[in-house]
Protein backbone atom coordinates (compact mmCIF):
# COMPACT_ATOMS: atom_id res chain seq x y z
CA UNK A 1 0.00 0.00 0.00
CA UNK A 2 1.43 3.35 -1.00
CA UNK A 3 1.98 6.01 1.64
CA UNK A 4 -0.27 8.49 -0.13
CA UNK A 5 -3.04 6.03 -0.87
CA UNK A 6 -6.40 6.90 0.72
CA UNK A 7 -8.17 4.05 2.40
CA UNK A 8 -11.96 4.31 2.50
CA UNK A 9 -13.41 3.01 5.71
CA UNK A 10 -16.83 1.40 5.33
CA UNK A 11 -19.24 2.17 8.17
CA UNK A 12 -20.40 -0.87 10.04
CA UNK A 13 -23.91 -1.20 11.36
CA UNK A 14 -24.20 -1.60 15.09
CA UNK A 15 -26.83 -4.24 15.96
CA UNK A 16 -27.33 -2.53 19.32
CA UNK A 17 -28.50 0.64 17.52
CA UNK A 18 -31.27 -1.24 15.73
CA UNK A 19 -32.19 -2.96 18.96
CA UNK A 20 -32.42 0.40 20.75
CA UNK A 21 -34.65 1.89 18.01
CA UNK A 22 -36.91 -1.15 18.09
CA UNK A 23 -37.23 -0.92 21.88
CA UNK A 24 -37.95 2.82 21.67
CA UNK A 25 -40.70 2.17 19.12
CA UNK A 26 -42.22 -0.49 21.37
CA UNK A 27 -42.24 1.87 24.35
CA UNK A 28 -43.80 4.66 22.27
CA UNK A 29 -46.47 2.26 21.02
CA UNK A 30 -47.17 1.20 24.61
CA UNK A 31 -47.60 4.86 25.64
CA UNK A 32 -50.00 5.51 22.76
CA UNK A 33 -52.07 2.46 23.67
CA UNK A 34 -52.28 3.69 27.26
CA UNK A 35 -53.60 7.04 26.05
CA UNK A 36 -56.06 5.37 23.67
CA UNK A 37 -57.41 3.19 26.48
CA UNK A 38 -57.15 5.82 29.20
CA UNK A 39 -60.57 5.03 30.66
CA UNK A 40 -59.53 1.39 31.25
CA UNK A 41 -56.12 2.43 32.54
CA UNK A 42 -57.74 4.70 35.14
CA UNK A 43 -59.29 1.61 36.72
CA UNK A 44 -55.90 -0.08 37.25
CA UNK A 45 -54.69 -0.93 40.72
CA UNK A 46 -51.14 -0.12 41.84
CA UNK A 47 -50.03 -3.67 41.00
CA UNK A 48 -51.57 -3.45 37.54
CA UNK A 49 -49.70 -0.20 36.93
CA UNK A 50 -46.46 -1.95 37.82
CA UNK A 51 -47.21 -5.09 35.79
CA UNK A 52 -48.65 -3.35 32.72
CA UNK A 53 -46.51 -0.21 32.65
CA UNK A 54 -43.39 -0.11 34.81
CA UNK A 55 -42.10 -3.61 34.04
CA UNK A 56 -42.67 -3.41 30.24
CA UNK A 57 -40.62 -0.19 30.09
CA UNK A 58 -37.92 -1.80 32.25
CA UNK A 59 -38.48 0.40 35.29
CA UNK A 60 -39.72 -2.31 37.60
CA UNK A 61 -37.08 -1.31 40.15
CA UNK A 62 -39.18 1.83 40.81
CA UNK A 63 -42.08 -0.24 42.13
CA UNK A 64 -41.39 0.81 45.71
CA UNK A 65 -41.99 4.46 44.83
CA UNK A 66 -45.27 3.66 43.07
CA UNK A 67 -46.44 1.60 46.04
CA UNK A 68 -45.43 4.23 48.56
CA UNK A 69 -47.09 7.08 46.68
CA UNK A 70 -50.14 4.97 45.75
CA UNK A 71 -49.87 5.45 42.00
CA UNK A 72 -52.99 3.82 40.64
CA UNK A 73 -54.08 4.02 37.00
CA UNK A 74 -55.98 7.27 37.50
CA UNK A 75 -52.90 8.82 39.10
CA UNK A 76 -50.59 7.46 36.41
CA UNK A 77 -52.27 9.26 33.50
CA UNK A 78 -52.15 12.52 35.49
CA UNK A 79 -48.54 12.36 36.72
CA UNK A 80 -46.53 15.50 35.96
CA UNK A 81 -42.83 16.26 35.95
CA UNK A 82 -43.22 17.93 39.35
CA UNK A 83 -44.93 14.83 40.73
CA UNK A 84 -42.01 12.70 39.59
CA UNK A 85 -39.57 15.00 41.38
CA UNK A 86 -41.50 14.65 44.64
CA UNK A 87 -41.64 10.89 44.20
CA UNK A 88 -37.95 10.96 45.01
CA UNK A 89 -38.87 11.85 48.58
CA UNK A 90 -40.63 9.66 51.11
CA UNK A 91 -44.41 9.97 51.33
CA UNK A 92 -44.07 9.60 55.10
CA UNK A 93 -42.48 12.86 56.32
CA UNK A 94 -41.15 11.03 59.39
CA UNK A 95 -38.74 9.09 57.16
CA UNK A 96 -35.50 10.89 56.50
CA UNK A 97 -34.23 11.09 52.92
CA UNK A 98 -30.98 9.47 53.97
CA UNK A 99 -32.91 6.36 55.01
CA UNK A 100 -33.96 5.52 51.47
CA UNK A 101 -32.76 5.68 47.88
CA UNK A 102 -33.71 8.34 45.36
CA UNK A 103 -35.01 8.01 41.80
CA UNK A 104 -32.11 8.35 39.38
CA UNK A 105 -32.28 11.40 37.12
CA UNK A 106 -32.03 9.20 34.04
CA UNK A 107 -35.01 7.10 35.14
CA UNK A 108 -37.00 10.22 35.98
CA UNK A 109 -36.37 11.84 32.57
CA UNK A 110 -37.09 8.57 30.76
CA UNK A 111 -40.33 8.10 32.68
CA UNK A 112 -41.43 11.70 32.11
CA UNK A 113 -40.81 11.39 28.35
CA UNK A 114 -43.05 8.34 28.19
CA UNK A 115 -45.74 9.94 30.33
CA UNK A 116 -45.63 13.03 28.12
CA UNK A 117 -46.75 10.85 25.20
CA UNK A 118 -49.54 9.49 27.40
CA UNK A 119 -50.60 12.97 28.56
CA UNK A 120 -50.68 14.36 25.03
CA UNK A 121 -52.60 11.34 23.80
CA UNK A 122 -55.17 11.61 26.58
CA UNK A 123 -55.58 15.33 25.91
CA UNK A 124 -56.02 14.65 22.18
CA UNK A 125 -58.66 11.99 22.88
CA UNK A 126 -60.46 14.30 25.30
CA UNK A 127 -60.64 16.99 22.63
CA UNK A 128 -63.13 14.89 20.66
CA UNK A 129 -65.41 14.11 23.59
CA UNK A 130 -68.87 15.64 23.32
CA UNK A 131 -69.54 18.04 26.19
CA UNK A 132 -73.18 18.43 25.23
CA UNK A 133 -75.33 17.84 22.18
CA UNK A 134 -78.85 19.27 21.88
CA UNK A 135 -81.53 19.65 19.25
CA UNK A 136 -83.56 22.84 19.06
CA UNK A 137 -86.14 24.18 19.16
CA UNK A 138 -87.10 21.61 21.76
CA UNK A 139 -89.14 21.49 24.92
CA UNK A 140 -92.19 23.36 26.07
CA UNK A 141 -93.85 26.48 24.70
CA UNK A 142 -91.22 28.91 26.01
CA UNK A 143 -88.55 27.49 23.69
CA UNK A 144 -90.46 28.52 20.55
CA UNK A 145 -90.96 31.95 19.03
CA UNK A 146 -94.73 31.93 19.39
CA UNK A 147 -97.77 29.70 19.89
CA UNK A 148 -98.18 29.06 16.17
CA UNK A 149 -94.61 27.81 15.79
CA UNK A 150 -95.05 25.60 18.86
CA UNK A 151 -98.18 24.00 17.37
CA UNK A 152 -96.51 23.53 13.97
CA UNK A 153 -93.56 21.70 15.50
CA UNK A 154 -95.77 19.50 17.64
CA UNK A 155 -98.11 18.61 14.77
CA UNK A 156 -95.52 18.18 11.99
CA UNK A 157 -92.03 18.36 13.46
CA UNK A 158 -90.49 16.43 10.55
CA UNK A 159 -91.59 19.19 8.16
CA UNK A 160 -90.05 21.98 10.22
CA UNK A 161 -86.52 23.28 10.54
CA UNK A 162 -84.54 21.27 13.08
CA UNK A 163 -81.19 22.47 14.40
CA UNK A 164 -78.47 20.65 16.30
CA UNK A 165 -75.73 22.13 18.48
CA UNK A 166 -72.74 20.02 19.52
CA UNK A 167 -69.94 21.24 21.75
CA UNK A 168 -66.53 19.58 22.12
CA UNK A 169 -63.29 21.05 23.50
CA UNK A 170 -62.34 21.70 19.88
CA UNK A 171 -65.32 23.86 19.05
CA UNK A 172 -69.04 24.41 18.58
CA UNK A 173 -70.88 22.90 15.60
CA UNK A 174 -74.30 24.18 14.61
CA UNK A 175 -76.09 21.99 12.06
CA UNK A 176 -79.20 23.44 10.50
CA UNK A 177 -81.70 21.25 8.69
CA UNK A 178 -84.06 23.40 6.63
CA UNK A 179 -87.75 22.48 6.38
CA UNK A 180 -88.51 19.60 4.04
CA UNK A 181 -89.86 20.63 0.67
CA UNK A 182 -93.05 19.22 -0.73
CA UNK A 183 -92.36 15.88 -2.43
CA UNK A 184 -88.70 16.24 -1.52
CA UNK A 185 -86.72 13.33 -0.14
CA UNK A 186 -83.28 14.88 0.23
CA UNK A 187 -82.45 17.77 2.52
CA UNK A 188 -79.11 19.56 2.61
CA UNK A 189 -77.62 20.31 6.01
CA UNK A 190 -75.83 23.57 6.68
CA UNK A 191 -72.99 23.32 9.18
CA UNK A 192 -71.42 26.25 11.01
CA UNK A 193 -68.28 25.61 13.08
CA UNK A 194 -66.68 27.87 15.66
CA UNK A 195 -63.24 27.08 17.03
CA UNK A 196 -63.04 27.16 20.84
CA UNK A 197 -59.78 29.10 20.55
CA UNK A 198 -61.87 31.99 19.20
CA UNK A 199 -64.30 31.90 22.15
CA UNK A 200 -64.36 35.17 24.06
CA UNK A 201 -67.33 34.92 26.40
CA UNK A 202 -69.94 32.51 27.74
CA UNK A 203 -73.13 33.78 29.30
CA UNK A 204 -76.29 32.16 30.61
CA UNK A 205 -79.64 33.80 31.04
CA UNK A 206 -83.13 32.76 32.03
CA UNK A 207 -86.15 34.41 30.41
CA UNK A 208 -89.73 34.03 31.56
CA UNK A 209 -92.36 33.83 28.85
CA UNK A 210 -95.35 34.24 31.16
CA UNK A 211 -96.32 37.38 33.04
CA UNK A 212 -96.46 35.34 36.26
CA UNK A 213 -92.72 34.60 36.01
CA UNK A 214 -93.45 31.05 34.92
CA UNK A 215 -92.17 29.04 31.97
CA UNK A 216 -88.42 29.71 32.41
CA UNK A 217 -86.34 29.54 29.22
CA UNK A 218 -82.64 28.58 29.52
CA UNK A 219 -80.38 30.15 26.94
CA UNK A 220 -76.60 29.93 26.61
CA UNK A 221 -74.93 32.73 24.70
CA UNK A 222 -71.46 32.00 23.32
CA UNK A 223 -69.51 34.88 21.80
CA UNK A 224 -66.71 34.16 19.32
CA UNK A 225 -64.27 36.66 17.87
CA UNK A 226 -63.59 36.27 14.14
CA UNK A 227 -61.29 38.84 12.57
CA UNK A 228 -62.04 41.32 15.37
CA UNK A 229 -65.78 40.85 14.73
CA UNK A 230 -67.78 39.42 17.66
CA UNK A 231 -70.29 36.75 16.67
CA UNK A 232 -72.96 35.79 19.19
CA UNK A 233 -74.49 32.32 18.98
CA UNK A 234 -77.50 31.72 21.23
CA UNK A 235 -78.65 28.18 21.98
CA UNK A 236 -81.87 27.73 23.95
CA UNK A 237 -82.58 24.33 25.47
CA UNK A 238 -83.93 23.00 28.81
CA UNK A 239 -80.64 21.18 29.52
CA UNK A 240 -78.44 24.27 29.10
CA UNK A 241 -78.85 25.58 32.62
CA UNK A 242 -76.46 27.68 34.69
CA UNK A 243 -74.52 24.60 35.84
CA UNK A 244 -73.85 23.62 32.22
CA UNK A 245 -72.66 27.15 31.47
CA UNK A 246 -70.23 26.96 34.41
CA UNK A 247 -68.87 23.65 33.04
CA UNK A 248 -68.24 25.29 29.67
CA UNK A 249 -66.45 28.19 31.35
CA UNK A 250 -64.24 25.76 33.33
CA UNK A 251 -63.37 23.84 30.17
CA UNK A 252 -62.62 27.10 28.36
CA UNK A 253 -60.29 28.19 31.19
CA UNK A 254 -58.43 24.84 31.09
CA UNK A 255 -57.97 25.11 27.32
CA UNK A 256 -56.49 28.60 27.71
CA UNK A 257 -54.05 27.32 30.33
CA UNK A 258 -52.96 24.50 28.04
CA UNK A 259 -52.52 26.98 25.19
CA UNK A 260 -50.40 29.29 27.33
CA UNK A 261 -48.12 26.39 28.29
Amino acid sequence: MADNEIVEVQPTSDPHTHEHKSKANDVEELARNLAKNAEDVKAWSIQQVIDNFLIPIELGHLSQFFYEHKVTGSVLVALTKTDLMFMGYPADRRVKNNDRSQIAIGDRVYLDNILEIVRRGVMFMDMDKIVWKVFFPMGSYQYYDNCMQFIQYKCCGACMERNMAELTPRGLTIRRRPPKKLFGCCVEFNDDYMDMRMLKDVDHKVEYKCCCNGCPRNEMMMTFLLDTTPIEIPVAHPLLDNRMADDVKSMWAELRLVGDN
